[in-house]
């Protein structure tokens, strides 16, 4: 139980490193961890608890779980926009990013830096609940089943939550849509 539920210090650590005052009492903090913990599954029952919105940012992508949940939740009329990195995309290994395209979900591929390494989930960001779902966990089947992986999730902290937003956003805004 203690891995799974970290100390508030935590999440004021992470917290630290954004913009100020990033920090909530209320907030709920879960660590998972690959081998051992079903992190594709934890983050497959965030998307299914989505209300209005998901941001993805991933490096690569290849679990289908968590594509089928997105597509899933599409399908229910969520918001979702996804950005990929675009060497990893070209090179096959977020394959899952084009069935996302095809299904109508919006997506950018970013290149402008020299990895667009974050792995990041933001659902319902600007609602009365966040979630935020980031660690080097990227969402592909090998993490899940063969590499030492991890992902905090956080659960209502606003704050952080827009900080997270705000990133997202600038990397969206420079991330180019294929067809």
């Amino acid at each position: 139980m203690r891995k799974k539920f970290l100390a508030i210090f935590f999440l004021a650590m992470i917290a630290g490193s954004a913009s100020a005052d990033t920090t909530s009492q209320a907030a709920k903090v879960q660590a998972l961890f690959t081998p051992g913990d079903n992190i594709a599954g934890a983050i497959v029952a965030a998307i299914r608890d989505a209300k209005k919105t998901i941001n993805v940012q991933c490096y690569s992508f290849t679990n289908k779980a968590i594509g089928h949940a997105l597509l899933e939740a599409h399908r229910r009329h969520i918001e979702i926009s996804v950005l990929a990195d675009r060497e990893q995309f070209e090179h096959g290994a977020a394959f899952i990013v084009r069935d996302l395209k095809q299904a109508g979900i919006q997506v950018k591929l970013d290149g402008t830096h020299g990895a667009a390494h974050n792995k990041i989930i933001l659902i319902d960001a600007d609602g009365a609940n966040p979630k935020i779902v980031t660690g080097s966990f990227n969402f592909t089947q090998a993490a899940q089943k063969f590499n030492a992986e991890n992902v905090v999730m956080i659960y209502n902290d606003k704050n952080l939550a827009q900080a997270f937003r705000d990133n997202w956003q600038q990397h969206w805004q420079h991330g180019i849509a294929f067809e």
